[in-house]
């Protein structure tokens, strides 16, 4: 049985040289597999074979957005983290919602989107703490204006998974 692995050499090539792939390049380092059910320990392994900064506020903006993954946007669209189809940055989403949200073939394209969401918006930044990713992500990712202490408290509760 083949299991969705993200190559290590290819994490190292895009974290160090800040390359964005397209959708072919991610298609070709994702071994597919036909039955390949997500759980919340798989999402963390993925976020952080991923490269993806912050990987803890990652996860807990997955748990809020996806309804500890049981809403109707990833079970019908593979869509954790309530993305909506990007007009100007690449993406790995198949096509759109009807209301505008990123389509993924699978959950791993999505989490793959977001570290280019991710990659996007840190491009100019050199380096960013926790506490300014957290802003950023309350002045730009959400329209809840109580999202980033919904984000923390959920870190806090999924500690176990982090350890």
């Amino acid at each position: 049985m083949m299991i969705k692995v993200f190559l290590t050499t290819t994490v190292l090539l895009f974290t160090s040289i800040k390359v964005c792939p397209n959708e072919k390049q991610v298609q070709d380092t994702i071994i597919v597999q036909q039955d390949d059910s997500v759980t919340k320990e798989k999402l963390y392994e993925q976020i952080i074979k991923f490269g993806i900064k912050f990987p803890d506020i990652v996860f807990a903006q997955a748990m809020i957005e996806s309804g500890e993954l049981t809403s109707k946007l990833f079970k019908t669209a593979n869509n954790m983290f309530g993305m909506r189809f990007p007009s100007i940055r690449e993406t790995t989403a198949q096509g759109k919602t009807n209301s505008g949200y990123s389509r993924y073939e699978d959950w791993n394209f999505g989490v793959y989107d977001y570290f280019l969401w991710q990659d996007h918006m840190l491009r100019n930044r050199t380096e960013i703490t926790k506490s300014q990713y957290l802003s950023l992500l309350g002045r730009v990712y959400a329209e809840d204006p109580n999202y980033v202490s919904k984000v923390k408290k959920k870190v806090s509760q999924y500690q176990h998974i982090f350890n």
